[in-house]
């Protein structure tokens, strides 16, 4: 038996006969309606008071993802919890409520002139070699 066989059930993940045709989504009827995220939760419940959000984190008949967000709202809000805790709870509310800050980064690049230079040494040495 081969080894992706006995990882997988017999299923395996590599092979193209699961693959979806060009130009076909692999989910075809997209989300159901009425799903909410959990991001959306966090802008629902961002001007909720602390009685709401803890009512809705104990709710088991609530969705996971408004339960989640509630959590996380709690623990920021929260004064015992470890602020490095408050701070990620911090984070992950700013982050899925406004998006997550740009993050900046210089890189440089050489002049074409520079490579095309580059080239032309290697070519040089490379037909020296030739000859």
């Amino acid at each position: 038996m081969a080894e992706t066989e006995r990882n997988h059930g017999g299923y395996n993940p590599n092979s193209q006969e699961h693959w979806f045709p060009p130009g076909t989504s692999g989910n075809p009827s997209g989300r159901k309606k009425g799903t909410v995220y959990v991001a959306e939760w966090m802008k629902m419940l961002s001007e909720s008071k602390r009685r709401e959000l803890e009512a809705i984190a104990l709710d088991e008949d609530a969705s996971v993802s408004k339960r989640l967000a509630a959590t996380t709202y709690l623990t920021g809000l929260t004064v015992d919890v470890r602020p490095r805790d408050r701070l990620e709870a911090v984070r992950e509310v700013c982050d899925r409520t406004t998006g997550k800050a740009p993050q900046y980064q210089t890189v440089d690049i050489p002049q074409i002139s520079d490579a095309v230079r580059v080239v032309e040494d290697i070519r040089r040495q490379l037909g020296a070699e030739d000859e």
